[in-house]
């Protein structure tokens, strides 16, 4: 792809970095794992050890160059190294004092970059107990513990982040903890260049920051496709039956069992689950519905796929119904075969390695950065029941006679109103995981969007689905700037889950309506195209706008000529 292609299709991220340590080889594995996700990211490395003066000082290079994140990586080691080098100078009393002291900086800084740059982004690592402490056998009986200031401090960034919506902690602890305090730390270094970590850790910490920036784009992914024999039980029920598979609270049926028990923490987080097997249906559902050790019912899965045909036509139905893209699934299956079939015919579904040993099944999912995130939403938590409606919705499809005997069925309710503060983190979700109905992909902070509310040269509208098969909840966002005799849509996106019944026009509709109403002539709308958002490459020009540019990415819609006709099958309240 060419840097030009890549403009088109990629957003900017403009990336700052800096902290209480050397940074520079960390920069580096930085670049190359974060060039590996759908952004081009641009740089800036403060000094050594620079971190406060380059937020405090307005005239710093951090301010100059303005990022979209700041990652700022702090070492408990630089920040509490005068207890951890006397921690019998210090009272409990003292030791309390040292802690809030560094909780007051660290919130402002993170204050000083929000009143900034409102829409910036601020990822801070929780720090690492030392392995090894002078306090040696005391250090847990006594109330100086190293361990317990650096409990204490996380404790405090972790209810900061809570606190501010643009700040999040990255789990550096966590990762130490995996890799092991050895493979971690690297005094050597430290003593000789001011950085305290080996080389295999600061490629691990750079995936592990990279997973943060995915989550923040919105690519997390959106479906776990699952097979069913040696991956969710052990065994063939086709060959072994019910009694035969390995499935239950002891040895090797506890492995599959923990499994299922992860993935269903997967679901509720809004990831949805879908089989696709080779199996007899009534043997297959047989285990899932009756087996007493089977987590997993009927109920989790928005699509099963059991019959004997090839798992590419499997991928390409569930997507189909799903009405998802397929670079929003995950493959799971224990055959090798099943995995190369569908990485060579599917390159867009993610394929991990299958453990040989079920014992790391478990391990192999939650390492996995595919279905990463950063925060969780009340829509998150209710998307599996959003998308198990969607289902009922695509049978009444196929048995109504015409599209409009669909539509009319469904019995459509569209609330479209200027959006409120309430709205403000599904909006933001919105912009940053919408991709096929989205106009201009422009990706928007929950910080951005409460300025365009706030403002009075922007309207900016949601739109809130429901039918007869329930509330879809808010799926559709609208931003447009006001000017003289024109309103320009910045920002016109729809859910996938919705596309496809009209909903679309009713919104665009609705907002010709209020420019008329405000005395206002065109409408413009933009589109610029992606790898992703092809299918409404035409939208303006079916909805009557005229191309005003060569390249057919600005459209005009004349409000006193025309409007846009609004479908009748949807009530807008």
């Amino acid at each position: 792809m060419s840097n030009s292609e890549k403009e088109k299709v990629f957003p900017r991220v403009k990336i700052s970095l800096i902290g209480s340590f050397t940074l520079d080889l960390l920069l580096k594995r930085l670049k190359h794992e974060i060039g590996k996700i759908s952004v081009r990211p641009e740089f800036y490395l403060g000094g050594f050890g620079q971190y406060q003066q380059e937020i405090l000082d307005q005239h710093s290079g951090h301010w100059k160059f303005a990022p979209d994140v700041t990652i700022l990586i702090l070492d408990g080691n630089d920040l509490f190294r005068d207890i951890y080098e006397h921690p019998l100078d210090y009272s409990a009393g003292k030791i309390e004092g040292r802690i809030k002291q560094e909780l007051e900086n660290v919130a402002t800084l993170v204050r000083n970059i929000n009143e900034r740059l409102p829409a910036c982004t601020v990822l801070l690592n929780n720090i690492i107990a030392p392995a090894t402490s002078g306090l040696g056998l005391l250090e847990c009986n006594i109330p100086q513990s190293l361990k317990e200031v650096v409990r204490t401090y996380n404790r405090g960034i972790e209810q900061l982040a809570r606190d501010n919506t643009r700040f999040y902690i990255v789990d550096n602890e966590s990762l130490a903890a995996r890799l092991g305090y050895d493979n971690w730390r690297d005094e050597r270094m430290w003593y000789l260049a001011g950085m305290p970590l080996k080389n295999h850790a600061m490629s691990e910490l750079a995936k592990h920051y990279a997973s943060y920036l995915k989550a923040l784009q919105g690519n997390t992914k959106k479906c776990l496709v699952l097979d069913l024999d040696n991956t969710l039980w052990g065994g063939i029920i086709g060959e072994d039956g019910m009694k035969g598979i390995v499935l239950g609270l002891a040895g090797v049926g506890k492995a599959y069992h923990d499994f299922q028990n992860e993935i269903i923490n997967l679901h509720k987080r809004g990831i949805l689950l879908a089989v696709s097997s080779k199996n007899n249906y009534d043997d297959a559902i047989e285990v899932i519905e009756k087996h007493p050790h089977m987590l997993l019912r009927k109920k989790y899965f928005s699509v099963m796929k059991i019959d004997w045909r090839d798992k590419a036509t499997h991928l390409r139905e569930i997507a189909e119904e799903l009405n998802l893209g397929l670079q929003s699934f995950v493959f799971f299956d224990d055959s090798a075969f099943e995995r190369n079939l569908i990485a060579s015919e599917l390159p867009e579904v993610t394929v991990p390695n299958f453990p040989q040993d079920p014992s790391f099944l478990t391990r192999s999912l939650l390492v996995l950065d595919s279905f990463a995130m950063v925060q969780l939403t009340e829509e998150d938590r209710k998307r599996n029941q959003l998308y198990r409606a969607q289902a009922r919705r695509t049978s009444l499809r196929q048995s109504s006679g015409s599209l409009e005997e669909f539509y009319v069925s469904l019995q459509m309710h569209a609330a479209i109103r200027n959006s409120g503060s309430f709205a403000i983190p599904r909006l933001s979700q919105l912009t940053q995981r919408t991709n096929q109905f989205n106009l201009t992909t422009r990706r928007y902070a929950e910080a951005e969007i409460q300025s365009f509310i706030s403002s009075d040269s922007y309207e900016v509208y949601d739109l809130q689905l429901t039918d007869k098969f329930g509330d879809n909840g808010i799926v559709g966002l609208a931003i447009v700037e006001k000017e003289n005799s024109a309103w320009r849509i910045d920002t016109f996106l729809l859910s996938c889950r919705v596309m496809g019944r009209t909903v679309e026009t009713a919104f665009l509709g609705y907002i010709a309506k209020q420019a008329r109403k405000a005395g206002i002539q065109y409408i413009l709308g933009e589109y610029i195209p992606t790898k992703k958002n092809i299918p409404v490459k035409d939208f303006y020009h079916q909805q009557g706008f005229e191309s005003i540019t060569e390249t057919g990415e600005i459209w005009r819609l004349d409000l006193i000529s025309q409007g846009v006709l609004l479908p009748p099958w949807i009530t807008i309240n």
